[in-house]
């Protein structure tokens, strides 16, 4: 099934006519709108389309562009402060030479893309979820690397389900599996399947399942499942019904057939998933959100010894304690702002005055920040300081507390009283 490569980025400049169009005439939620469905056609064209790597790396400078006005208008949108209306539109405008594309093969480039070979993720790496390794052991590693064992009536379940929180950790969890059994892993967003680029989707649907047959042992994992759902998609009725029709089918020609391939697949959504597709998975397993002792211990992972702090034991667990509802990904967020905080004051300081270093590897004296009134003090800022003789400040619990306030959890209190009462009513 090839694809018009021309077409497509042609349609990407189109919305960004409109969207400046809209840009210049102030009709803000517009020109946004606009300026991400041109985004959205240009990744798919840099992603699943052969072209010259100088047109990839020009197109990808554009998108930077786009995507950066669209967060500018509704950041300031949200804020409901003034939208700086100064824009060099000419510059948004900057068309893509069409000559550098080469002929291109949507669906042939998107299966290439889905096998994962480098995957260095154990079990190990994953923190906690002590239940939900113990029910993927059975279902999925033993029956993969010891198939003998599971036979007629013993034979595990093909289909798992995993759902949870936004950011925590289904993929790398999904992704630890394959490491463990040492075969190969397929892996696909769902939202790729409904691509507006796909004229066949069920077609595809059918190829990359056979992919999997022809790689087993195998696993074939779906990730953010909930985009086959008739609620989170623009697709019609008819295309929409093809690809869950055919969807079921692969499903069921795993169950029914002497496989060796195992689907996985990730929602976070599970009660909006279509019926039909529900009951395909035999094991559902709820992710849930970390506990205490499971922060303390991602909290320290992030924080190796690749990062200068002060914080202490019992200020790791004070962390934990103030971090309830936070997913691994929320903790990530709070981790990399609080170690923001030392950058940006050195990238704001004015003042610095050179002290003995206190490691005993690196040059003898470091640069420190310090006030304008010290006696050593130096007026220069941080581009007129070598890096090797730059004194980083430590992160501080100040600092994480500060990340924190900034920070709130992505997982709201409905949300947990959903999965819980999904989980009571698919246990």
């Amino acid at each position: 099934m090839n694809i018009d490569l021309t077409n497509i980025i042609e349609k990407g400049e189109q919305y960004i006519v409109q969207a400046v169009f809209q840009d210049e005439a102030h009709n803000y939620e517009l020109a946004r709108q606009a300026y991400m469905a041109a985004v959205d056609y240009f990744i798919h064209a840099t992603k699943y389309g052969t072209m010259k790597e100088e047109l990839k790396q020009h197109i990808h400078v554009n998108v930077e562009k786009y995507m950066k006005r669209a967060e500018e208008i509704k950041r300031m949108m949200e804020n409901e402060t003034l939208i700086d209306d100064t824009m060099d539109y000419a510059n948004l405008k900057d068309k893509i030479n069409n000559q550098d594309i080469e002929e291109s093969t949507y669906d042939e480039n998107l299966i290439q893309n889905t096998i994962v070979t480098d995957s260095k993720v154990t079990f190990d790496d994953v923190i906690g979820l002590a239940f939900a390794k113990t029910v993927l052991l059975e279902t999925v590693i033993l029956p993969a690397k010891y198939p003998k064992l599971f036979q007629d009536k013993c034979k595990s379940s093909t289909s798992v389900l995993l759902y949870g929180s936004v950011g925590i950790g289904k993929t790398y969890l999904a992704t630890s599996i394959a490491n463990e059994c040492k075969i190969k892993f397929i892996s696909l967003n769902a939202w790729e399947l409904q691509s507006k680029f796909i004229a066949e989707p069920e077609k595809l649907i059918r190829k990359i399942f056979e992919l999997a047959h022809q790689q087993q042992p195998s696993i074939l994992f779906i990730d953010d499942i909930d985009s086959l759902s008739k609620q989170n998609t623009d697709t019609d009725d008819d295309r929409f019904q093809r690809i869950k029709t055919e969807f079921l089918i692969q499903i069921e020609n795993i169950e029914k057939g002497n496989t060796n391939t195992f689907l996985i697949a990730t929602s976070t959504k599970p009660f909006e998933l279509d019926a039909t597709i529900q009951r395909k998975f035999e094991k559902r397993i709820y992710i849930p959100l970390p506990d205490i002792n499971e922060r303390v211990a991602m909290l320290k992972k992030i924080f190796d010894s690749n990062i200068n702090h002060t914080i202490n034991e019992n200020e790791w667990i004070e962390l934990a304690e103030k971090t309830e509802n936070y997913s691994p990904a929320d903790i990530t967020v709070i981790c990399h702002e609080a170690v923001m905080a030392p950058i940006r004051q050195l990238v704001s300081a004015t003042h610095f005055k050179q002290t003995a270093n206190p490691e005993s590897n690196g040059p003898p004296q470091l640069w420190f920040i310090c006030s304008s009134d010290d006696a050593d003090a130096k007026v220069i800022n941080l581009n007129a300081v070598k890096s090797n003789e730059l004194y980083i400040p430590p992160v501080t619990m100040s600092d994480m507390l500060t990340a924190l306030d900034k920070v709130k959890p992505t997982t709201t209190q409905n949300d947990l009283i959903e999965y819980q009462q999904f989980s009571k009513d698919n246990s």
